[in-house]
């Protein structure tokens, strides 16, 4: 019985180690305010994109995202209410991009980076456009949802094979 009794710890012990061992590697990989893939992830991404693309000649694009005013919003209303437009900011992308293709990626403070495989420079364009109207369409509130936070970001493209 003592051995079976330590067999079934130590089987319990083990299964707990590999759920924080998932959970540890999940969290490595994703942002934990904005759910969007980490920097370190979102470049092996980019990297095996680039590699992909080389191999098989296929474009890919990039639409690069920068909350300038963060520093703005933070001292008007609070780090709480910059950190909530950097979230709301992420999930707008997220519903911008096509999600079974597209990566979206924290690559900075108040910097994200969407990788659109296959997609050529005038496809890049167009989702840049998607996300910039959706900005302007769905407006952040701020956390007493009384004023509207104005993002203002900056969007660069580059698309390559």
């Amino acid at each position: 019985f003592a051995v079976q009794a330590l067999n079934n710890e130590l089987q319990t012990e083990r299964e707990r180690c590999e759920q924080l061992e998932r959970r540890l590697a999940t969290s490595a990989q994703t942002d934990v305010l904005t759910r969007a893939t980490s920097l370190h992830a979102f470049a092996d991404l980019l990297k095996g994109e680039h590699a992909r693309a080389a191999r098989y000649s296929l474009p890919y694009g990039l639409v690069s995202l920068e909350l300038s005013n963060f520093l703005q919003i933070a001292g008007t209303h609070g780090y709480v209410a910059a950190d909530r437009a950097l979230m709301e900011l992420a999930n707008l992308i997220r519903r911008a991009i096509r999600s079974e293709v597209d990566h979206v990626g924290r690559t900075g403070p108040q910097e994200f980076c969407v990788l659109l495989p296959q997609t050529d420079s005038l496809g890049a364009r167009l989702c840049a456009r998607r996300i910039a109207e959706a900005a302007r369409d769905e407006p952040i509130t701020s956390q007493n949802a009384q004023s509207y936070l104005q993002p203002i970001f900056v969007i660069g493209i580059y698309s390559g094979a």
